[in-house]
């Protein structure tokens, strides 16, 4: 096999299912059902008719065990010397055993050291299996956990921790201090522990910056999509919890608090000194405004702006359906005059 294959078997030995047919196939990588071939695989939802799926050609497909046509679909694929795998949640399964296999594919395809173009203070403690790619720059007392993998022209400042089973890709910036868990991925471009934004004006009205002390504190199972940045805290840490995803283009600010799992679409802005709850989901291109908590399992809209504390778990969104420019011109208007309509009702009498 090459270096990102995997068998069948081995999909179902990690992963689970029931397995029909031969497990002996090798799978490349995931595809559409509509576009598959000899040494894919492909997943089916009750949306895929029927005449899709008996059209299927990928080495293995991944069908839930509530679809109509199993018994029909497993009969022809076997015949055909093709794979099946009954699951309860075949998206959830494609998501788990595609990552399996791309995370094959990186860790065998990096070479295991130091990259001679690489610089390294003698300093550093590197665990067993880390990877460190061309150009990159390690500063005084980092400390990089088991099978990690820093890609070229990264950096990572003096006393940061990396743990087990990292990810970081080309051209990251992780500076001093700053403490990942396992099994953390960095996309390209993202910045963690730049100072936050914090200034105190004089008598002059001068702005005098004040120092960034703290750090930032990731937790494991966290993914951090490309250009984005993560503030340090003033004193103490700015803490993205277990299992958060945050997409690309996203500014956490300094002292904010994320909790675990917790979802943050791109674009979207966080102040200093935010709490995020647990669970949440946060649309694209939304803003939370600073020192304000969002409870466990808040649903935000895209582009809406939070500013107030939500307490009560919900979906809130804040921002005008599209229309067209005559009738936005309108609705402004009409609502401007909203509150001189009130004071008029007000003195109705009945």
């Amino acid at each position: 096999m090459q270096k990102s294959e995997v068998t069948v078997s081995e999909l179902v030995s990690v992963f689970g299912g029931d397995l029909y047919g031969n497990q002996k196939l090798v799978i490349r990588k995931f595809v559409s059902v509509y576009g598959s071939g000899t040494n894919d695989a492909a997943f089916a939802t009750e949306k895929i008719v029927k005449r899709d799926i008996f059209e299927c050609n990928a080495s293995l497909l991944i069908l839930s065990k509530d679809h109509n046509e199993i018994k029909s679909v497993l009969n022809h694929r076997t015949a055909l010397g093709l794979a099946t795998i009954i699951v309860d949640n075949p998206y959830l399964f494609f998501a788990r055993a595609s990552l399996h296999i791309a995370n094959i594919k990186k860790t065998r395809s990096s070479k295991i050291g130091i990259h001679s173009s690489a610089t390294v203070d003698k300093s550093v403690i590197l665990k067993k299996g880390v990877c460190i790619g061309p150009g990159c720059i390690v500063e005084a007392n980092v400390v990089i956990g088991d099978f990690s993998v820093v890609c070229a022209s990264t950096f990572i400042g003096r006393g940061s921790v990396l743990g087990e089973n990292c990810f970081v890709h080309p051209k990251t910036t992780i500076l001093s201090d700053v403490i990942l868990g396992n099994n953390v991925i960095l996309h390209s471009g993202s910045v963690l522990g730049s100072d936050g934004f914090g200034y105190v004006q004089n008598k002059q009205n001068s702005w005098e910056k004040i120092p960034q002390n703290g750090s930032v504190v990731i937790g494991d199972n966290v993914e951090i999509g490309a250009n984005t940045t993560i503030d340090r805290g003033t004193f103490d840490s700015t803490v993205i919890s277990a299992g958060s995803k945050i997409d690309n283009q996203v500014h956490i600010a300094h002292n904010v608090k994320i909790g675990k799992d917790t979802v943050i679409a791109g674009c979207v802005g966080v102040a200093g000194s935010a709490e995020i709850g647990n669970q949440c989901q946060i649309g694209g291109a939304a803003g939370i405004l600073g020192h304000l908590k969002v409870c466990d399992k808040t649903i935000v809209g895209p582009m809406s702006l939070v500013m107030s504390d939500i307490s009560k778990p919900g979906k809130y969104v804040g921002i005008y359906p599209l229309q067209t420019d005559r009738d936005w011109k309108r609705s402004s208007y009409l609502i401007k005059k909203l509150n001189a309509l009130r004071k008029k009702l007000l003195t109705v009498k009945i």
